[in-house]
């Protein structure tokens, strides 16, 4: 069995376009069925052919799907004219999924012919010499030396079962077509037609060792471990005839990449250049038609091409394209219904799918027609489509998007909904992420992770729309969903901050961060605990005592690496320069950001006042007034006797004047002259007053 990771995605210069109607029709054969033996069949057409008149037998490629009715390495499929003869073929790939590509010998003027398969005891069939085309055949490199083309060559006796085979247009690689990078032993087998006798010359250029060979003779020994040249070094010269000649390129890659270019220099050219396509025999690429059963008149199928990929938070997903196909007259009016296999379902003629993960999946297409149910089914590989890797026009994380926002999230698995709530994170999809979200907190059990990067998209949307009591509750739901102690926890803090932060709880909220406190810190320890201790200390912060906020910071303590009196001087100065420096140059959501880091690192800075004010003017830098105003009362209110307290009072009054609040505002410059005398604000403040 040839195995290689793709689908029926497109293959470079080896295309295999099923192009059909939306859902077509397709009139049964009128041909007798060749050999009952073979319960199932497809039928081929040629579009166009006209015969070569070179040596050897004209070829033909098919890919198509054969729903696991084939044997494993697929020695039952036979090639049949209309009229029963057989043709020789050769099983080129199968798999991974139900696939199989086959090319068989074409017979002159004939354009029909069938694929049958499906005899579990078939027998030996005549092979195919393939004498048209260039066909690659690549297999994990074994160890050994390649410095002579002797050494090479056994060194490909060692290989054992391959990665893969197709065609190719040319020798012209810098990818590994059949999937990742990695050490690689590959051999190109081509037939030229060389326009005209004369003295040919070829050159390779490759990552480590190639060699090329015309009709088995050697005449480019690129040999040994080396970069893929940028010039012709690695040339030679042979007398050649007019007509068809055999071209065999050995290649051994290196470890971490694949790069092989075959040129030549025709009789008369002026300068080496790649092979082209057109230098190599003709091989025709055609489409198959529908699968057909042996007695069975009327039947449905399906065909799916690969359409596009997206690379989205650090991941790559597939889009396919899904037709249905009747075979028969099964009915005007069709219910068609796909089940693709990971936990997701459609319905219509045509459809679109994303796959959140690679991976073998079971696609099935349903109808109820006149001749029943009928059903089909074939196992789909979803990967990278890798002749696409260096080819431009990812799809957009929106067209995704909107596919998956259709999607029925509670049957999907845990680490599907953590790729769908990234995608619509990226997509600002916030409906998405409230579906995901909805159905997450369903689940009884999820991996730590999920639980942190779903909660966290999903309680900043509710909280986005005032949905305050919503994000608690589905905070609450998902406290019990991990194993995790330390994400647990988590849950039960971010729950505190919004009865604290949104929605002005203060019980509400000493609740969830005392409850955190007594069910996890014996498994997770003062540290994994931290964030409720420092919860607490906001909760009495909040309320204006001093005492109890002062104690709940000194129980949290600082980060861990700032138990030293000189490390927290250094750090605290290390804050306050780069807020102070964000703030001159009106980098407010930079502050914000560092701000917070400060206070989560040394917690009781909060209570000194300067942290305060900073964010006060951050506030009030960001257009948000009343918040800064709130944020400078608080502070004054929990330490009066903090040596910042004037200036917070006068911003404070400032944000109040900028909201049309001017008795706020009167009473914060009272408060700075009769509380503070002796501040050289208060001088100031007394004039506001009397104006």
């Amino acid at each position: 069995m040839i195995t290689h990771r793709r689908s029926l995605s497109p293959l470079v210069g080896a295309s295999v376009i099923i192009a059909f109607a939306a859902c077509p029709v397709v009139a049964l054969a009128s041909d007798a069925w060749w050999n009952a033996a073979w319960p199932y069949r497809r039928e081929i057409t040629l579009e166009s052919f006209q015969p070569s008149g070179l040596p050897g037998e004209d070829i033909a490629v098919v890919t198509m799907p054969t729903a696991g009715k084939t044997l494993k390495d697929a020695s039952d499929i036979r090639v049949v004219t209309p009229g029963g003869r057989l043709r020789r073929h050769r099983v080129l790939m199968t798999g991974p999924g139900d696939v199989v590509q086959v090319a068989f010998a074409v017979q002159a003027n004939l354009r029909r012919y069938f694929v049958y398969y499906g005899n579990p005891s078939p027998g030996s069939s005549e092979p195919l010499e393939i004498r048209r085309g260039l066909l690659m055949e690549a297999w994990p490199r074994p160890a050994g030396p390649v410095k002579t083309f002797k050494q090479v060559e056994n060194l490909f006796l060692k290989t054992g079962h391959p990665i893969g085979r197709q065609f190719r247009s040319r020798i012209f690689l810098g990818h590994n077509p059949f999937g990742r990078d990695f050490n690689v032993a590959s051999k190109f087998t081509g037939y030229l037609i060389c326009p005209k006798p004369g003295r040919y010359t070829f050159c390779t250029s490759s990552t480590h060792a190639s060699y090329l060979l015309i009709d088995d003779e050697v005449v480019v020994s690129n040999g040994g471990y080396h970069r893929a040249y940028g010039d012709t070094r690695a040339q030679g010269a042979i007398e050649l005839s007019a007509g068809l000649h055999k071209l065999t390129v050995y290649h051994v890659s290196d470890p971490k990449k694949l790069i092989i270019v075959a040129a030549w220099q025709p009789p008369g050219g002026k300068r080496i250049w790649p092979i082209p396509a057109g230098a190599f025999a003709k091989v025709i690429y055609t489409e198959c038609g529908p699968m057909t059963s042996y007695g069975q008149g009327l039947a449905i199928d399906f065909l799916q091409t690969h359409e596009g990929e997206s690379f989205i938070a650090g991941r790559h997903y597939q889009r396919y394209n899904f037709r249905a196909l009747q075979v028969g007259p099964v009915g005007q009016s069709i219910a068609w219904n796909w089940d693709f296999g990971d936990g997701q379902t459609a319905r219509g003629d045509e459809v679109q799918h994303v796959f959140l993960a690679d991976g073998l999946y079971k696609v099935k297409l349903a109808a109820r027609t006149s001749a029943g149910l009928l059903d089909r089914t074939n196992r789909i590989a979803v990967s990278r489509c890798w002749d696409q890797v260096t080819m431009e026009g990812l799809d957009s994380v929106t067209r995704q998007g909107e596919i998956i926002a259709t999607y029925n999230f509670d049957r999907l698995n845990v680490a599907g909904m953590v790729h769908a709530v990234e995608i619509f994170a990226l997509a600002d999809m916030p409906e998405g992420i409230l579906a995901v979200g909805e159905a997450f907190v369903k689940r009884k059990k999820a991996r730590a992770q999920a639980v942190s990067v779903v909660m966290s998209e999903y309680t900043k949307v509710l909280l986005s729309r005032g949905q305050v009591v919503a994000a608690v509750n589905a905070l609450t739901k998902a406290e019990t969903i991990s194993a995790n102690a330390t994400v647990r926890a988590g849950m039960l803090i971010k729950a505190g901050r919004i009865k604290l932060d949104e929605m002005s709880d203060h019980e509400g909220a000493m609740e969830f961060f005392k409850l955190a406190q007594e069910r996890y810190l014996p498994l997770v320890g003062a540290v994994g605990i931290r964030d409720a201790r420092i919860g607490m200390g906001d909760v009495y912060f909040a309320k204006g005592d001093y005492k109890k906020a002062l104690a709940a910071y000194q129980i949290a303590r600082n980060a861990p690496g700032l138990d030293n009196p000189a490390r927290v001087a250094v750090r605290r100065g290390s804050f306050a320069r780069y807020v102070e420096d964000y703030l001159r140059r009106g980098l407010h959501a930079a502050a914000e950001e560092e701000l917070s880091k400060w206070e989560h690192d040394i917690p009781a800075d909060k209570l000194v006042g300067y942290s305060a004010l900073l964010r006060g003017q951050m506030l009030a830098g960001s257009q948000r007034h009343k918040e800064a105003a709130v944020t400078l009362m608080q502070a004054v209110k929990v330490n009066p006797a903090s040596t910042y307290s004037p200036d917070l009072l006068m911003l404070a009054a400032e944000c109040y004047r900028a909201e049309s609040m001017h008795p706020e505002s009167r009473a914060s410059l009272q408060m700075i002259v009769d509380k503070y005398p002796e501040s050289s604000l208060a001088e100031q403040a007394s004039k506001q007053l009397s104006r």
